[in-house]
């Protein structure tokens, strides 16, 4: 009786084995095919694949890179999620014809990377660990953490498409000690095409809170410097003036102190993008960081504080003040030389005397062959704040006087 019973207990298995082992097998030629299909800036594999006891795929042991490199990628595991298991049924040709369930979800869990910048590379993205010399102080930036290295993470993303408008709605959240907890959506239109094909970007928003690398690399500075709340912020806001000095930038005017103020308390920051429609993923522009708020016309919110756009390109305008020439230009002047003098209307102006005209309006003729307008705001031993009226309100401009061959001062308006 018990060899009876045990053998009709090793047939059942061998039974349900057929089934599993058939649904096994199309969920791989399904998976393999999404992946030799999409091109995702790397070779993605994995060393098993499963059915846990609810139909769900799970891939083990998954790394993503180049052959005989570091890694770009690894998972311990990943969690493909589709509607039902009978969706694992003919899995290779949906994915050949591009006909893809109405909903599937996908998790990675324990994911590790040793090469930040190229992880976000392969996803589209832009990180140069550099981009935090803009905001820092200057004296934080020898003991702050710029570089993620390792990042840890778990996230989750969710696709549900819409076959009559070939869109697919995207959630997403990754949970990260080393980085933060990111949420937010986007859709990816012509979804049926790919994300190599003719796919595009539409309504993508983020949110980063707990920002774990800014609330530490904060903390350290703080603590390392003996630097009070004062001192960080009045030193934030001066690199922001200077980095965008170097790259003739303008800054919004109250940008400087929100995010001063933001990165000693970094809680929250909420992202929207307005990107041109029927622009791909890959070709979204992050790089260099200034120039990303101008070409994808970036929303900020920091700490629920909106922002406008953080630095922006200066913009020549055309004179319509006359200028006296055959005047010497403005290196050369000897600084220790002080000259008495009223403010003199449509006169070029020299060095020492932009003290004494601070909130008048100038224009500046720049070695690179542009012309600015805007107020002094203020002036130092290397160069001049200019206010501007930008962005439907007003912007501060450094400018080097290295980089400025003539100053003319433009008659007030009446």
């Amino acid at each position: 009786m018990k060899k009876l019973l045990g053998k009709t207990l090793l047939y059942l298995s061998i039974l349900l084995l057929i089934p599993y082992s058939y649904l096994v097998w199309q969920a791989k030629q399904g998976v393999d095919a999404f992946l030799l299909s999409h091109d995702f800036g790397a070779e993605i594999n994995y060393e098993w694949l499963l059915l846990d006891h609810t139909g769900n795929i799970v891939l083990l042991e998954v790394v993503m890179g180049e052959h005989r490199q570091e890694p770009i990628l690894t998972a311990d595991r990943v969690n493909i999620i589709p509607p039902s298991v009978f969706d694992l049924l003919g899995a290779k040709d949906a994915v050949i014809h591009n006909e893809y369930p109405a909903y599937i979800s996908v998790e990675v869990l324990e994911g590790n990377t040793n090469v930040t910048e190229k992880l976000a590379g392969a996803l589209g993205l832009s990180y140069q660990p550099e981009y935090l010399d803009y905001f820092y102080p200057k004296q934080c930036l020898t003991v702050i953490q710029k570089e993620i290295k390792p990042l840890r993470f778990s996230g989750a993303a969710n696709f549900t498409v819409q076959r009559t408008a070939d869109v697919s709605e995207v959630k997403f959240k990754v949970k990260s000690l080393d980085l933060a907890n990111i949420s937010g959506s986007l859709n990816i239109n012509n979804f049926s095409e790919g994300i190599t094909g003719g796919s595009f970007v539409s309504d993508f928003a983020v949110t980063l809170s707990d920002i774990s690398l800014l609330q530490q690399n904060t903390q350290k500075c703080l603590a390392e410097l003996n630097m009070d709340k004062q001192l960080f912020i009045e030193s934030s806001i001066s690199q922001q003036i200077e980095k965008a000095s170097e790259h003739l930038l303008a800054l919004e005017e109250n940008a400087p102190n929100a995010v001063a103020q933001f990165l000693f308390v970094p809680q929250q920051i909420d992202i929207a993008f307005d990107i041109e429609e029927g622009k791909k993923f890959s070709q979204i522009p992050m790089d260099p960081i200034y120039q990303v708020p101008e070409k994808l016309g970036l929303g900020l919110i920091l700490n629920s504080l909106p922002l406008n756009v953080i630095f922006d390109q200066v913009q020549s305008e055309t004179l319509v003040s006359e200028k006296i020439e055959n005047t010497e230009p403005v290196d050369g002047i000897d600084e220790n030389t002080a000259i008495a003098a009223k403010p003199i209307e449509n006169k070029v102006l020299q060095k020492y005397q932009l003290k004494q005209h601070i909130g008048a309006k100038i224009s500046l003729d720049l070695r690179n062959g542009k012309v600015v307008e805007g107020y002094i705001q203020s002036v130092n031993s290397r160069s001049l704040i200019l206010l501007q009226r930008k962005f439907k309100g007003k912007t501060v401009a450094p400018f080097a006087f290295n980089d400025i061959r003539k100053i003319t001062l433009v008659n007030p308006e009446k």
